[in-house]
């Protein structure tokens, strides 16, 4: 296992609750749009289209510091930027699991408050902790798999008590919460584990914002892809969405600079 100098360790841990705490945040706008309507008094946006938008009104920031990444690599020795690199595969990869982890994440917001769908989606430790073994090789031994039972039950609780919260359909977007929302979030959940994962199988001196560029970047390009064939398959008036959504959504700059910064961040 690498040492690293504790300076640099302290400075890993305030990166970490920055990035908690801007997720977070793009979690509350993310339910702020969903509750958006028309003049009409129909849902301003379907939660794909929310999607589509966050993720690619949030890659000019990641793009800016993918760039500063690879050109401080390279000073120290590194890779530096490059089109091609090791672990270009795992970074398609992640793109597609990116794209199921914010799928069960923006779907379940529109179902349950921000907390319940947060509390939910923190299962991805224990899918850690389990995936660890078969992928990895890791050693979990009677400690960790008893931790990892008691917190599979612990979220089953959670689940069964949001279930007959009698607050629950007022809280939903939807005014509803059918039996498979809770299942959205663990989805995430297990997605997101498996993402970190695959981080193991990149080389140390590939630039990680290069990685997250190229996750987020073909992401939105997924996103794309899938409102274009929604478009041409289902018409115009589809419910997944419209590619629109880009051009309607700049009526609401603070949520969009939300997404840039938050996102980046």
């Amino acid at each position: 296992m690498a040492a690293f100098a504790a300076s640099r360790v302290g400075l890993g841990i305030a990166l970490i609750l920055i990035g908690s705490v801007a997720a977070n945040l793009l979690d509350v706008m993310i339910r702020i749009m969903q509750g958006l309507e028309t003049v009409e008094g129909l849902k301003a946006y379907t939660s794909f289209e929310i999607m589509t938008t966050r993720t690619l009104w949030g890659l000019p920031l990641v793009v800016l510091f993918a760039i500063i990444d690879a050109s401080v690599s390279k000073r120290r020795g590194g890779m530096g930027w490059r089109w091609r690199f090791p672990g270009l595969g795992v970074a398609v990869l992640r793109s597609v699991l990116y794209l199921n982890i914010a799928t069960g994440f923006f779907f379940a917001l529109a179902y349950m408050p921000v907390g319940n769908v947060t509390l939910l989606f923190f299962i991805y430790p224990l899918f850690l902790t389990v995936l660890s073994v078969p992928i990895l090789g890791d050693i979990v031994g009677p400690w960790r798999g008893s931790a990892v039972i008691v917190g599979f039950i612990g979220i089953g609780l959670v689940a069964v008590a949001m279930s007959i919260d009698p607050l629950a359909n007022e809280q939903s977007v939807e005014g509803r919460i059918p039996w498979w929302a809770y299942l959205l979030p663990l989805w995430s959940g297990f997605c997101y584990a498996l993402a970190q994962i695959l981080m193991r199988f990149v080389p140390k001196d590939v630039p990680g914002m290069m990685i997250s560029l190229y996750t987020q970047g073909l992401a939105g390009l997924w996103c794309v892809l899938i409102l274009l064939g929604a478009a041409a398959f289902l018409g115009a008036d589809n419910a997944v969405g419209n590619l629109d959504t880009l051009v309607r959504s700049t009526a609401n700059p603070g949520i969009l600079w939300g997404f840039v910064i938050f996102g980046a961040l």
